[in-house]
């Protein structure tokens, strides 16, 4: 009921609004446009951001618990072990993307590589 009467008062009092037939209000309700469109603009470049990243969130997350898991405070003693030491490396090398990996050894390291 209260809004009722609100709703009354403000429009019994309502001052009637006046249009510049000049067009004094144009270079105003331009500004507004422009900065409407301007905002949109980088609301569109900050969600395709964001679409990028996330299009690419659960490889990093497995990488990272493939890391977590093989590097375990508890099991640094193991490390001391070469062949051991030489798995868990690989582990973790191979869960990184092939585009950020290193190029294949070349023939003759790849016999050294191979021992």
């Amino acid at each position: 009921m209260k809004n009722v009467c609100l709703l009354g008062v403000i429009m019994f009092f309502a001052v009637p609004s006046r249009a510049d037939f000049w067009g004094g209000d144009l270079p105003l309700l331009a500004e507004i446009v422009m900065n409407t469109l301007n905002t949109l603009n980088e609301l569109e470049k900050q969600s395709t951001l964001l679409q990028e990243e996330m299009a690419g969130i659960k490889d990093k997350i497995y990488r990272v618990e493939t890391i977590a898991n093989v590097v375990q405070p508890a099991t640094w003693n193991e490390w001391k072990n070469p062949s051991e030491a030489l798995r868990r490396l690989q582990t973790i090398y191979y869960t990184l993307p092939k585009n950020i990996r290193l190029p294949s050894p070349m023939p003759s390291q790849q016999r050294y590589h191979e021992r």
